[in-house]
């Protein structure tokens, strides 16, 4: 049967589709010395008519026949058709709906959930580090590919594999406590050798490739074709297909075919290009054997970093990391880089640079779905930055019912919703002349808010747990507050975060979360709102104040005012805030600064001194006391951006913090909010995590207190590159490629742009620089400069069969060799004298993006 017509009146479910294995990714899989690999394997049997669907189903699964109910032992007057009652062959939802039930039967036999490869997580540390690292008996993983399963385990010769043993004992008793079919003929228990996802993986010689039966006959299959008289595009095609499967293997591989392409797309013919296909295939085939991969190949202790600009290029090294990059690879190997994964949709309205995303981090607990919906292009810069998987949007008022519709369909495992929404207080602040409030065209998006609350619970149920968190300034009016507090039925919280950093942001929060305790939080109901007291020690000054500044007012018992938009005027505003309250000196200090703030900001008490000269405080100090840790928004702008107009830049962040509501105050919303989920005992445990680096997540229990530099906790043991780069492996994308990493968040695999490591967890040394003979175009010379790296490598390091690490600012090379070809009659020589030099040497090229403006061979390459 085949139910391919039925598509039409379902929508497509994706379900666990996301989250299938591919098998490249195991190309970052790490055999050291003389471990070996143990693989376990089941099959369902007929999985697809195992599993009975709803009875609802059943009317939109029916055959286009019909049967009198006489002829059936029916009623004579009805007629009856067949319907399909189990998962149907053809259906667009049945991979979505067998990956589910897969996935559950792993949870009904306990195997735990952080052993599992998913395509959308990073790889358990143990597949990457060495046996004797791995704690205890976390050596072995599995994973789930619709009704196939398997383990794997790493161990040292003559030992058995009990963790994957135990995996696929608990799996096949799962499997029989349903009813499920385990074939017998397919089941593999405690083997060195098995073919899985298309690959044959030899835990012995520790490879994984083609295996030598498919090679075999694809090279006798190729043979034949290209002996024939005249190539039909048909066969290229197959044949084509089938080495491009083998090449995943070995990227590299993938140069062996150009004009191939062409001649299958039929841009070119004749016999000229005949015999060059010919060519590309046979040396397809004479190169078969490197189409595998070594996973004994070792990690190289050296990272290189390349840069070009149109008049040179540079190369840079590390041998070394820095306390961030220590404390990065440490907190992954021990398990600590990780927060909760929570089945939760958090869905943040208005989200500016994602406080509220970082406010989750604070608390340890990571949602399983986080939506963004924010329409400055910064901001949005910012949040796909530091939390890759965000699914960010732009306008609010384009949700609409079909798109809450649509998230059902979409996160089928969601057990809550938590919705952020910290509307614009423009027409609300007191500092804005002739407010409106809620009638305003900006804060009037409120009642957006409002709406959305309303159709989720008509879509979800009303009994579904909906949570949600409302914030805006306390400065609003009396009534504007009355009128938010009566829609949402809820008494506001008032918060400050002055009461335990030095900087004033008072706002309201209307959140149906409830209280819970937590040690350091004093609650005092007053009559329009409850006053909630976040008491804490203030940080010493060289906890987030720049270098070489003063602060004289702190001693003084100054407290800095509200953050606000840093907006640069011809002339002042009308009836600019706290312009009576302002000495002569602070006016002139305001017109200096070309207005860009009220002018009660440029009091004296509020002046931070770098020898003789005052300024107020930065855009980097700000974000400290704001709690969103070091650097957030220094990703806003791109590197040529903030070149052209430095001041803008560091305008622009300013007004990014203006924007946002303190984590100092609003951490503690967010642990209310997942009290179900994470317990926390003290104020002072949340407030000792604000030193995390923007984006990173941790169990709660780790401690990393405020600081002028990235931090991901304290190190313990990790001293060597290769540490790092073990790290980073398990962040190799799907395609086993190129890393997905910002400070250990993990990225959807399709996003644009792709994610930055961090040249801070390195400490970088010049290795060479050059000009160029000849002008040329920047791709080219970027990709040059990768080849110089790879040069130097081999040459100076004498580096074989080894895994390294390359870092590169430029994503045309990065797509390129991540995909090991390219369609440029430029770039493909480049293509084919990397590729010569990586297969030569047996060098695993492994890409990561860095900032243009981190690159630590940036100013090598011009100078």
């Amino acid at each position: 049967m085949n139910l391919i017509p039925c598509n039409s009146c379902f929508t497509h479910a994706q379900g666990g589709t996301s989250d299938l294995p591919s098998v490249t990714q195991y190309l970052s899989l790490v055999l050291s010395g003389d471990e070996q690999l143990s693989l376990f394997q089941s099959d369902m049997t007929s999985a697809f008519y195992l599993f009975r669907i709803p009875s609802s189903w059943h009317r939109m699964m029916t055959f286009n026949i019909r049967f009198s109910g006489d002829l059936i032992g029916g009623s004579a007057d009805t007629w009856y058709r067949p319907c399909c009652a189990v998962i149907p062959m053809g259906w667009s939802s049945a991979v979505a709906v067998m990956q589910e039930i897969s996935e559950r039967l792993t949870v009904i036999g306990r195997l735990p959930a952080s052993h599992r490869v998913r395509r959308t997580a990073p790889l358990p540390p143990w597949l990457t580090s060495v046996v004797d690292q791995a704690v205890g008996s976390d050596k072995a993983w599995y994973h789930v590919y619709l009704d196939n399963f398997c383990a794997m385990s790493k161990v040292q010769p003559g030992e058995l594999a009990t963790m994957g043993r135990d995996f696929h004992q608990r799996l096949e008793q799962a499997w029989a406590s349903v009813g499920v079919l385990s074939s017998d003929k397919k089941k593999v228990a405690d083997e060195p050798k098995a073919q899985e996802l298309g690959a044959f993986f030899d835990g012995e010689a520790g490879t994984m490739g083609p295996s030598r039966e498919r090679l075999l006959r694809l090279i006798q299959t190729t043979l034949v074709v290209i002996s024939k008289r005249r190539l039909r595009i048909k066969w290229v095609q197959v044949i084509a297909g089938r080495w491009v499967h083998c090449m995943a293997f070995r990227r590299p591989c993938m140069a062996f075919l150009d004009v191939t392409w062409a001649f299958v797309s039929k841009q070119v013919g004749g016999e000229s290009a005949e015999a060059k296909v010919r060519s590309e295939l046979l040396n397809c085939a004479v190169g078969c054997l490197l189409m595998h991969t070594h996973l004994r190949a070792d990690i190289s202790s050296t990272t290189t970093a390349s840069d070009a600009s149109s008049t040179g290029g540079a190369v840079g090294k590390s041998t070394e990391l820095t306390p961030a990059g220590e404390e990065f690879a440490s907190a992954d190997r021990n398990g600590l880089a990780e927060a909760i994964r929570a089945p939760v949709l958090v869905l943040s309205l208005f989200n500016g640079v994602g406080c509220c995303f970082r406010c989750y981090d604070l608390a340890g607990v990571t949602p399983m779905v986080a939506i963004s919906y924010e329409l400055t292009a910064a901001a949005n810069r910012v949040t796909s930055r530091r939390w890759p998987h965000v699914r960010i949007e732009k306008d609010v008022r384009s949700i609409d019912r079909a798109t809450i519709e649509q998230w059902r369909y979409l996160y089928p495992g969601i057990e809550e919703i938590h919705v952020w929404g910290g509307w614009p207080c423009v027409d609300l602040s007191k500092v804005k002349f002739g407010r409106l409030n809620l009638e305003g065209e900006q804060s009037g998006l409120f009642w957006e808010m409002v709406r959305i609350i309303k159709l989720i619970r008509q879509v979800y149920g009303f009994s579904f747990p909906l949570l949600f968190a409302a914030e805006n300034v306390a400065s609003m009016d009396e009534s504007a507050e009355a009128e938010v507090t009566a829609t949402l039925g809820v008494k506001p919280w008032r918060l400050d975060s002055s009461d335990s950093v030095p900087i004033h942001r008072p706002r309201f929060c209307w959140t149906n979360a409830g209280f819970h305790e937590m040690a350091g939080v004093e609650i005092v109901e007053k009559p329009r709102w409850f006053e909630v007291s976040l008491l804490h020690e203030y940080p010493l000054l060289e906890q987030w104040l720049g270098d070489n500044a003063e602060w004289p007012g702190f001693w003084e018992g100054a407290i800095l005012p509200t953050c606000m938009k840093s907006i640069r005027r011809i002339r002042p505003p009308p009836k600019p805030a706290g312009l009576n309250r302002v000495s002569r000196e602070g006016k002139l200090r305001w017109e200096a600064d070309e207005f860009r703030f009220p002018p009660y900001q440029y009091d004296e008490r509020f002046l931070i001194w770098v020898g003789e000269k005052w300024r107020l405080i930065t855009a980097e100090e700000r974000e400290l006391l704001h709690g969103l840790g070091f650097g957030h928004t220094e990703v806003c702008l791109n590197a040529g951006e903030i070149k052209r107009d430095p001041q803008n830049y560091e305008d622009l962040r300013k007004t990014l913090i203006g924007d946002s509501f303190n984590c100092f105050s609003f951490c503690y919303v967010a642990a209310m909010l997942c009290h179900k989920l994470v317990s926390v005992s003290s104020y002072h445990q949340l407030w000792n995590r604000t030193g995390m680096a923007p984006g990173f997540a941790c169990p709660i229990h780790v401690m990393v207190p405020l600081q002028r530099r990235l931090s991901y906790g304290n190190p313990s043991g990790v001293n060597g590159v290769d540490s790092l780069h073990r790290a980073l492996l398990r962040r190799v994308n799907h395609t086993g490629s190129d890393v997905r990493v910002t400070t250990g968040a993990l990225v959807n695999p399709k996003a644009y742009p792709r994610q930055s490591s961090c040249a801070a967890w390195w400490k970088w040394s010049k290795v060479f620089a050059y000009r160029w003979s000849r002008p040329d175009h920047i791709n080219s010379l970027e990709f040059r400069s990768v080849i110089h790296s790879m040069e130097w490598r081999i040459r100076h390091l004498r580096e074989v069969n080894i895994r390294v690490v390359h870092l590169s600012d430029s994503y045309v090379a990065m797509s390129i060799i991540s995909k090991g070809r390219s369609s440029s009659r430029m770039l493909k020589p480049l293509v084919s004298q990397l590729a010569a030099l990586l297969l030569a040497c047996g060098i695993y090229l492994v890409v990561s993006h860095v900032e243009s403006t981190e690159n630590p061979t940036d100013h090598d390459s011009r100078s």
